[in-house]
């Protein structure tokens, strides 16, 4: 803040619990053995069998994690926002089959079991509807604790976002359950970058057309820089032809690398302004 700079808090993982299968002396699963996501075959629900999931279905874990980012802004009553990335909200596609989830849906559907095909319409429906009340509440629950609070996500690409993780984020928009939208539009090639953002920006204007929109640009994997001079320069250029006046980058560790500083020199001359003014003060 002496520099002018926003500090964000942000949430990676969200509802993940890992990269590999959760196990049970994980902290949280000892305490609470009933929290992990089910996929249809009854195994721990994951993406690809790579990201493994607690269940966001669940209401405990839900509040779990709303408690979390409310003790965060009250012990930091000087933070300037919260991010929920690509897992929060969001799950699995093959998720929903535990106990509790599937108890719901019966309550709620004569009692009939949910679909065993996770991609039936009907039941995905029904589980993103779980996800976007849960996506409400916390931004109600962060403006609570904080009115001025800056309530940011950053999903991947819609519609990949909804037919992989279940984050229907233009329904978020519409809500307006988002006060800064950073949609992960990671390209290494400035034509696909351009059609990635002007497709996200054609939801955005659909949903929300006040919305303040930067698209995340990757600058490196892992440890290695990922990003030319070149390709930087082409990509910010296009933000600013589409009218976007902000972008946001992927990550801090790239920022030491020389050529990007150069870029960065170069197109952005003057001091930022944050695009977002407080609307309320404490």
């Amino acid at each position: 803040h002496q520099h002018n700079i926003k500090v964000f808090f942000w949430y990676e993982y969200g509802f993940m619990g890992d990269t590999k299968p959760i196990t049970k002396d994980n902290l949280l699963l000892a305490k609470n053995p009933d929290w992990l996501g089910i996929a249809n075959n009854g195994k721990p629900s994951s993406y690809h069998e790579k990201d493994f999931y607690f269940n966001a279905y669940d209401p405990k874990v839900q509040n779990y994690i709303i408690k979390l980012i409310e003790e965060g802004i009250k012990l930091y009553p000087n933070v300037d926002g919260i991010q929920g990335d690509d897992r929060m909200p969001a799950m699995p596609k093959n998720s929903g089959y535990d106990e509790i989830t599937v108890a719901k849906y019966k309550s709620e559907h004569r009692g009939n079991l949910p679909p065993q095909d996770f991609n039936d319409e009907n039941w995905v429906g029904w589980r993103i509807n779980i996800l976007n009340q849960f996506g409400k509440r916390l931004y109600n629950s962060a403006h609570k604790v904080k009115k001025d609070i800056i309530v940011s996500f950053a999903p991947n690409p819609y519609p990949w976002s909804k037919e992989n993780l279940m984050q229907d984020w233009p329904t978020w928009l519409a809500n307006g359950t988002c006060d800064l939208l950073a949609v992960q539009c990671y390209r290494y090639n400035a034509d696909a970058y351009k059609n990635t953002v002007k497709e996200a920006l054609s939801y955005v204007k659909a949903n929300n057309a006040s919305q303040l929109f930067a698209p995340g640009i990757i600058l490196m994997e892992g440890n290695q820089i990922k990003m030319t001079a070149d390709l930087l320069k082409k990509q910010i250029n296009i933000n600013r032809d589409l009218g976007i006046s902000s972008e946001i980058y992927f990550y801090n560790e790239a920022l030491n690398d020389r050529e990007i500083q150069r870029v960065f020199k170069e197109l952005y001359p003057t001091k930022a302004v944050f695009p977002i003014k407080p609307k309320h003060k404490k």
